[in-house]
């Protein structure tokens, strides 16, 4: 299979996601998950500096998410001031499903 072949074959499954409107939710589930998976999670500030998106991008998208069930913001047990990203099980489950 063509690597350009092969694109267009993820991009289809992108648009099957239920609750992901765009590459940029994409992009921002996919970090949120992987620091997760990694037992460090992101706060906001850590995942604006990965440059996924500008801050008030990765804000508006996150409020979605959050909105919709996908993420969950948790205060950090070492610093109340700050907040953790978190996928919800149920996000994990379908992001599973369709790898």
């Amino acid at each position: 299979m063509s690597t350009f072949k092969k694109f267009k074959k993820l991009k289809s499954v992108l648009s099957e996601l239920p609750g992901v409107k765009t590459y940029k939710e994409f992009d921002i589930l996919i970090e949120i998950g992987y620091h997760q998976e990694q037992g460090c999670p992101l706060t906001m500030k850590q995942l604006t500096l990965l440059e996924v998106a500008s801050q008030a991008t990765v804000r508006r998208y996150l409020k979605h998410l959050v909105r919709d069930g996908m993420v969950k913001k948790i205060v950090a047990v070492n610093d109340h001031r700050s907040v953790v990203l978190k996928l919800t099980n149920a996000t994990i489950k379908m992001l599973s499903n369709h790898l």
